[in-house]
């Protein structure tokens, strides 16, 4: 793969997306991930780090709070570090919430929340990082980091955006680090797909030569199952009934 063409191509789509909008400019959230930082550097090839703004929104204070502050003071872009934590225990507090999977998309649906609160005060577009990887399998959150203007990397696959932070000259620290979406103390993403990433990809590409058959079955009822995070809400239609 030639990742200057793929770069370029991400560059111009975020540059055409945000002139062509109207809009002043571009945000996200920053992780202190892989896919988020990947996307930021993109972002200021772009438009300009004036016209990029970020929101840090931890929930457990980690090393990944101060990475992606790190980050974000390389980059020279504007940020703000909001902890979601009182906002996530009140949803559960009014909703009377006990399950964790609910924690955890409250978690997600917050941060989208606050995103796009900033991009109504700033007139900005919301870039979302989600990958193919991720997209493929519905290993995201509907309504919650699914909730984007629009996707600059994400007819990538997770091992292909590896690649394309090395050459685009993401820091180390963040390349090596384990993908995960911060959702609890430990959590990681290949600890959820029971798998490691260069596996599901491939399972993906559709290269299970000499892999267990139950991880390919596995990705394929992820598939099958989050094929609704995909597609529009489902209407029945009425104008024919209406209009005869």
């Amino acid at each position: 793969m030639g990742y200057e063409d793929v770069k370029q191509e991400i560059v111009y789509f975020i540059r055409d997306k945000v002139h062509s909008s109207g809009a002043a400019g571009a945000c996200l959230g920053l992780s202190g991930g892989l896919d988020s930082a990947v996307v930021a550097y993109l972002a200021i090839d772009a438009i300009g780090n004036e016209r990029v703004y970020c929101r840090i929104m931890p929930y457990h204070e980690n090393g990944t709070t101060s990475d992606a502050i790190k980050l974000a003071e390389i980059l020279k872009i504007n940020y703000e570090v909001n902890n979601i934590r009182d906002i996530v225990e009140s949803f559960e507090r009014v909703g009377n919430f006990k399950e964790e999977l609910t924690k955890q998309n409250l978690m997600a649906r917050t941060r989208m929340s606050l995103l796009y609160g900033l991009a109504n005060e700033k007139k900005l577009l919301v870039l979302g990082t989600t990958n193919r990887s991720e997209l493929m399998t519905g290993y995201f959150t509907k309504h919650g980091d699914a909730g984007a203007d629009f996707e600059p990397i994400a007819d990538l696959y997770k091992t292909e955006v590896w690649e394309l932070a090395k050459y685009i000259g993401i820091p180390q620290k963040i390349i090596d680090k384990k993908p995960s979406a911060d959702l609890f103390p430990g959590q990681t993403d290949e600890a959820d797909f029971g798998m490691n990433y260069q596996t599901l990809d491939r399972i993906l590409k559709g290269d299970t030569k000499g892999i267990d058959p139950a991880y390919t079955e596995r990705v394929e009822k992820m598939i099958i199952d989050s094929k609704h995070k995909r597609e529009m809400p489902p209407m029945p239609s009425l104008r024919h009934l209406i209009e005869r």
